[in-house]
C-alpha cells in the first residue's frame, strides 16, 4: 500500500516437488491497482508465470508460462502555451477517461537440453507469444493563450494490434 491509492502484492514460490529434487518448481505472482496523481489516471495490472523444470544428470528440461493483463490511462502531460508547459494544476488531465489501453500477453517457452559427453551436447527449444494491445486516447495541439481553450483530437483512439510469434530454437551439437 502506497501513495496515489497505490496496492501492490507479489509472490515468488520455488522449490522441488520431489524427494530427490529433480524436478522443481517456481510461481511468480503480481497484482497492480494504482491511481494517480493525476485526475482519472490508473493502472492496473495482474501477471502470473509458472514454470517446471526437470534436472537430472545430463538432462535439463524446462517449460515457463506467461500471462499478463494490464490495464492503464494514457496520460498526455500538460499542454503547452507557446514553448511553455501551461501554467496549470498538475492534476489536471485532458485525456477522456473511457478510453484506457490495454494489453494482454500469453507467452509458453519449452527448451531441453542433453549431455552427451564432455564435449557434445543436444540443445533444443520452441516459444509461443500472443499479445494483444489496444491503445485509445487523445492528442492535444497546444491550450491557447486564454488558459481554457485546448483543441484535442481522436489521434491514436483505440489503435488494436495482435501478434503471435512462433520461435523454434535451432538445436545445437
Amino acid at each position: 500500500v502506497g501513495t496515489d491509492g497505490l496496492f501492490r502484492t507479489s509472490a515468488d514460490l520455488t522449490g522441488p516437488l520431489n524427494e530427490s529434487k529433480t524436478l522443481l518448481y517456481r510461481l511468480n505472482g503480481e497484482y497492480l491497482d494504482q491511481d494517480s496523481f493525476v485526475d482519472h489516471a490508473f493502472k492496473k495490472r495482474t501477471f502470473i508465470a509458472p514454470s517446471l523444470a526437470y534436472r537430472s544428470g545430463g538432462t535439463d528440461i524446462s517449460l515457463a508460462y506467461e500471462y499478463r493483463d494490464e490495464k492503464s490511462t494514457g496520460i498526455p502531460g500538460i499542454p503547452a502555451i507557446g514553448n511553455r508547459p501551461a501554467a496549470v494544476p498538475r492534476g489536471s488531465f485532458y485525456g477522456e477517461p473511457s478510453l484506457n489501453d490495454h494489453y494482454t500477453i500469453n507467452a509458453l517457452n519449452l527448451k531441453a537440453e542433453q549431455v552427451l559427453n564432455d564435449n557434445w551436447k543436444v540443445r533444443g527449444g520452441y516459444s509461443v507469444w500472443r499479445g494483444d494491445y489496444k491503445y485509445a486516447g487523445v492528442l492535444y495541439a497546444a491550450l491557447d493563450a486564454d488558459g481554457r481553450t485546448l483543441h484535442r483530437n481522436s489521434g491514436y483512439d483505440a489503435l488494436q494490434s495482435h501478434y503471435d510469434k512462433r520461435n523454434t530454437d535451432n538445436t545445437y551439437l
